[in-house]
C-alpha cells in the first residue's frame, strides 16, 4: 500500500488541495498516520475517489515549444481555450449538485423541514440532513427551531445573485484578449 501527500493526490486528480481536505473532513477519504511523515497521508487509491467527487477545476499547463518565439494567441486559440475552461467548469459532482438543488429549493420555498427537503430531492432523510448541516456550517442555510427544525436560505445568498457570473467575466476576458491581439497585429500589417 503506497501513501501520498494531500498535495500530490490533488496534483494527480487535477484539483485544488482545499477540495481534498474537504473530502477528508467529510469522511469520504481517510487520513492515515504514517511513521516518518509529519503530516497525515492518503492512500494512492483515493485519487480515483477524489476524481469522482471533485471535477477538475483547472486545466493542465499549456505546452510550450522550445525554440519558438512567443506570439500572441490568435482569436481562434483564445476561443478554444475559453471553451475548454467552460466545459471543465460545468462538470459538477453529484455531491455538489445535491447541495445546489437544496439551495434552489430553499430559495423558492422557505421554511422546509428535513423530511420535505428529502422528498423534494428524492433522497433519504439522512442524506438531506447531512447536506443541510454542511450548508448551515458554511452559512448558506439558516435553521429555526429545536425539535421541528425549519430551514431557510441565508440572507447572504441573495448577495451572490448580484455578483457577475463566471460567463460574463469570461466573455469580458475573451473580448479584451481578441481586441489586444488585433491591436498588436496592426503595426505588422501596416509595415508589410
Amino acid at each position: 500500500m503506497a501513501y501520498i501527500s494531500f498535495s500530490e493526490a490533488a496534483r494527480r486528480a487535477g484539483v485544488y488541495v482545499h477540495g481534498v481536505h474537504k473530502l477528508a473532513d467529510a469522511g469520504i477519504i481517510q487520513r492515515h498516520t504514517v511513521k516518518g511523515h509529519r503530516f497525515p497521508m492518503l492512500n494512492d487509491r483515493d485519487v480515483a475517489t477524489i476524481k469522482e467527487h471533485l471535477p477538475a477545476r483547472y486545466l493542465p499547463p499549456v505546452r510550450v515549444a522550445i525554440g519558438n518565439t512567443f506570439t500572441d494567441p490568435t482569436p481562434a486559440e483564445i476561443r478554444d481555450r475559453c471553451e475548454m475552461i467552460l466545459a471543465n467548469r460545468k462538470k459538477v459532482s453529484p455531491h455538489e449538485r445535491c447541495r445546489q438543488r437544496i439551495l434552489w429549493i430553499l430559495s423558492h420555498q422557505g421554511g422546509l423541514t428535513i423530511d420535505l427537503v428529502a422528498t423534494a430531492l428524492g433522497a433519504s432523510t439522512v442524506t438531506a440532513s447531512a447536506r443541510l448541516k454542511e450548508l448551515e456550517a458554511v452559512g448558506l442555510v439558516e435553521s429555526i427551531g429545536i425539535t421541528h427544525r425549519r430551514y431557510f436560505c441565508a440572507e447572504s445568498v441573495g448577495k451572490f445573485a448580484a455578483m457577475d457570473t463566471a460567463d460574463t467575466i469570461l466573455a469580458r476576458f475573451r473580448t479584451r484578449a481578441e481586441r489586444y491581439a488585433r491591436r498588436s497585429r496592426r503595426p505588422r500589417q501596416a509595415a508589410a
